[in-house]
């Protein structure tokens, strides 16, 4: 192969710069004088012909199923399906938006007695923005609003391609947007519409799942995927009363449908809608090549195309005589044991009828005659009954009256040694193969011709001496035509003579470098015999058979190759000097560089070592590569608890502004976490040319938010068979931060006495923060009751207030008093009541009412007491 034949020339898959500036300035000389080079003569077939059929297309949109049966002989169709679009929210030039239908695209045998059902889709909120999708599944409607706010958005429906009432694929629709909220203005956003969550996209895996509300007090939950087949989206789920808050998008129809998003339910308060989630697309086993996308238009639909199975082969010959008769061939047949039905084939010119025929044994000869000039023939088959149909066409060039002729020359070196000797050798071609092709050919050089005679195959040769000096010459072979073939000449080719041979040298440091270390390559271009002026020109540099640079020889026969960024693996880098008007190409030695993967180091930093539970934890991560690379590491950062991946971030997320450096930044913040001591280590998971790493462990200690319990009344006198009632009332005190959700009393309260439980719990509202504790049972005496705030979430404290019950025996029945008088007979003086405890015997009243306590009591003790 010559070196100015530039093959697979990839300048950006490496990453140097002074080299890669050179190349964009030389390219267009260097393709030019390619060119020049290699310009080849004409050659001609004497007989040209195409075999086509046509493809049918058809699209089916009907919710309701349109049955459809294979014509004879179509063994596949190919199908490209789409579910309708959840519905969206437009106002004021922005907008919540429902999700992207699924689109897929497979193949699908079939035979002709195949019945198929292919069912189309239509996207949510078509007339009401709440409505429903509908299709093989529908979409589920988008939820009611309250007050001045939206109504959800529907779920599109799904498509459905079904074979044999098997079904065969799915194409899920988008869930419906959540509903928005209307509200003022303000500095910071002067848009008057706070959108709701999104809709999920009818695809798979984690993009099924709609998008939460994210403005208001208490914003609706994003719809999750579905997970029962052959039921509709379901149905958003509508605002709470006494709010002003958006309804849940409706979910997506498909296999299986979404669940519907949740609306805004805080009471007194205006929050956005959840997003519907997509329904999930399906493909069974009897689809070949799925390829599952999303789909950009609105409504759904099923498209299918199949080739129809008679073809249809034309022939005929080009490059002939003008006026003259010729004939074409034409040839009707089937695929897949098709029977071509009797029909007839017309044969055309542009708009010029030139014959029809009966194809009798799937064949029809036409003759015909054509002007001089080029022409496109076209051959097209209909069956009598019309069910089968092809179409080719073939371009035929129609020539003077004497036989076209043409002279081509074979592959010539493009530099030779001054003085030596060139030998041309070349082929006249007539289209005409019974004229005689030994005739007189000539070859000019430099504008000087010779002579020579072709044999009978129409080849001919000639030979010469290349001028002595360095220079450039042009040679051109010619044949002047006579009566039976016309005239016709070669294209000019142009050799360059030298004098000299030339050596390349190749020097690269280093040889072992690691991704993104620089490498440094030079090479030297210098006279074989060691004396003699300095070589000129390009040096290419390759890598293997790939030209990856391009560089100038400077004054002393230099090129430099700065800043070369070669990829992972072992690069074999050649020197190729192209010559020039004194030496020869040549090329270097073969080098090999080897390039590892840079290493890494992750580093993990807390800003805080303590914190408040419920507050978000910041952290810093630094990952630097081997000192050598000036590539910044690419990959993903993770950061874990124990073994669980809580946070994540990836190439480009990260914050360092300093390129080339190769040092990437990430600050990421860590919430929902517990009270207690959290240990978390970072762990760099490596894009190619980088190894992983991890950090150290770092630790972060987080207390409680703390909590105040008043008890009213603080002390209560009750007669042994009364019912002590004990108003709580439960504040957070805890200071929090501003980007920290306020924190509401969620838990219970329960009573306790010499530290056992007494009495059933009360659920604490989350509202008023207030409970009521009934306690009755209690033996006479003096109590001290401990009241206890048992919070739900770990992220509060536990917080008591002390109550004490005096508790007085009852009065006596009439059968009592005369007890009583019997035993103040028998005893002077009378004990006086416990201060706190139970009576002898009933130590049995406790335990049953612990066991009696509510499951939803026990267990919020339970969990706490195991956080504990």
């Amino acid at each position: 192969m010559d070196i100015f034949e530039y093959v697979n020339f990839s300048p950006t898959r490496y990453g140097g710069r002074r080299h890669r500036r050179v190349l964009n300035m030389s390219m267009s000389a260097v393709l030019a004088a390619a060119l020049t080079l290699t310009l080849p003569g004409v050659a001609h077939a004497a007989e040209t012909s195409s075999t086509s059929s046509e493809t049918t297309t058809l699209t089916f949109t009907d919710t309701g199923g349109v049955s459809w049966t294979p014509p004879v002989g179509v063994e596949k169709i190919s199908v490209e399906m789409a579910g309708g679009a959840g519905a969206s929210f437009i106002r004021e030039g922005q907008g919540g938006y429902g999700g992207r239908a699924g689109r897929l695209e497979f193949d699908l045998p079939v035979t002709s007695g195949d019945d198929l059902l292919f069912v189309g889709a239509t996207a949510g909120g078509i007339s009401k923005a709440h409505l429903p999708g509908l299709g093989y599944l529908n979409g589920g409607s988008g939820g009611d609003r309250s007050g001045g706010a939206q109504r959800g958005g529907g779920g599109g429906g799904a498509s459905a391609v079904l074979l044999n009432d098997d079904l065969v694929a799915v194409a899920g629709g988008g869930g419906g947007v959540g509903g928005s909220v209307q509200t003022e203005p303000t500095f910071s956003n002067p848009f008057r519409w706070r959108f709701g969550g999104s809709g999920g996209w009818g695809t798979s895996g984690t993009d099924l799942a709609g998008d939460d509300g994210v403005y208001g007090g208490h914003p609706g939950k994003g719809g999750s995927a579905g997970t029962e087949t052959g039921k509709s989206g379901t149905n958003g789920s509508k605002a709470a009363n006494l709010t002003s808050s958006g309804g849940g998008g409706g979910g997506g129809g498909g296999w299986p449908s979404g669940n519907g998003g949740q609306s805004g339910k805080k009471a007194f308060s205006t929050s956005t809608g959840g997003g519907g989630a997509g329904g999930a697309s399906f493909t069974s086993s009897a689809v070949q090549n799925p390829r599952l996308t999303t789909s950009a238009d609105g409504d759904g639909y099923v498209k299918i195309s199949y080739e129809n199975p008679v073809k249809i082969t034309l022939t005929a010959p080009t490059l002939v005589a003008a006026e003259v008769p010729h004939n074409a061939h034409v040839t009707v047949f089937g695929d897949n044991d098709v029977t071509v039905k009797p029909g007839k084939v017309i044969l055309t010119v542009g708009n010029t009828f030139l014959g029809v025929d009966d194809v009798i044994d799937g064949r029809v000869d036409f003759r015909y005659s054509l002007p001089q000039g080029q022409h496109t023939l076209t051959a097209e088959f209909t069956s009598r009954d019309r069910t089968q149909h092809a179409t080719t066409s073939v371009d035929v060039v129609i020539g003077p009256s004497p036989a076209a002729s043409s002279v081509t020359l074979d592959e010539l070196p493009t530099r030779v040694a001054g003085g030596s000797t060139v030998t041309v050798t070349g082929t006249l071609h007539a289209s005409d193969a019974a004229v005689d092709k030994e005739q007189q050919i000539s070859l000019n050089v430099n504008g000087q011709r010779m002579w020579s005679r072709s044999d009978a195959d129409g080849r001919f040769s000639f030979s010469f001496q290349a001028p002595s000096h360095p220079s450039a010459f042009t040679i051109r072979a010619q044949f002047d035509g006579n009566d039976a073939i016309g005239p016709s000449m070669s294209g000019t080719m142009r050799i360059e003579t030298y004098d000299d041979q030339s050596v390349v040298a190749l020097n690269v440091s280093p040889t072992d470098a690691v991704y993104g270390e620089p490498v440094s390559v030079n090479a030297t271009v210098s006279p074989e015999d060691g004396s003699g002026d300095a070589a000129s020109g390009l040096v290419l540099l390759s890598d293997g058979d790939e030209y990856i640079a391009m560089a100038a020889l400077d004054g002393n026969g230099n090129a430099a190759f700065d800043d070369l960024l070669l990829p992972v693996g072992t690069t074999t880098l050649t020197a190729v000097y192209g010559g020039d008007d004194v030496y020869s190409g040549s090329h270097s030695p073969s080098t090999d560089v080897t390039v590892a993967a840079a290493s890494t180091e992750t580093r993990l930093a807390v800003e805080s070592p303590s914190g408040r539970a419920g507050e978000p934890v910041d952290v810093d991560v630094v990952v630097a590569a081997d000192a050598r690379s000036t590539f910044e590491p690419r990959g993903v950062v993770e950061i874990l608890a124990g073994d669980e991946v809580v946070a994540t971030a990836a190439t480009g997320e990260d914050g360092d502004d300093t390129p080339r450096d190769g040092i990437a930044r990430f600050h990421l913040e860590l919430g929902d976490l517990d009270a207690g001591t959290h240990s978390f280590t970072a762990r760099f998971v490596a894009s190619p040319g980088f190894s992983d790493s991890a950090s150290d462990e770092a630790t972060v200690s987080l207390r409680a938010i703390d909590t105040f319990l008043e008890a009213t009344p603080t002390d209560i006198s009750i007669s042994e068979s009364d019912t002590a009632v004990i108003e709580a009332h439960v504040t957070v005190t805890g200071a929090s931060l501003a980007r920290q959700t306020p924190q509401e009393p969620h838990g219970s309260v329960y009573a306790t006495i010499a530290g056992e439980l007494f009495g059933t719990p009360a659920v604490v509202d989350e509202q008023t923060g207030t409970a009521e504790l009934r306690l009755s049972g209690f033996d006479p005496g003096v109590h001290d009751v401990i009241v206890t705030f048992q919070p739900d979430s770990s992220t509060l404290a536990e917080s008591t207030a002390r109550v004490h019950v005096a508790v007085a025996e009852d009065g006596p029945s009439d059968a009592d008093s005369d007890s009583g008088a019997n035993a103040d007979s028998e005893g002077s003086s009378q004990e006086s009541l416990p201060a706190t405890g139970q009576r002898e015997g009933t130590w049995v009243v406790p335990a049953v009412l612990a066991l009696l306590m509510s499951a939803t009591g026990l267990a919020l003790i339970m969990r706490r007491r195991t956080h504990a």
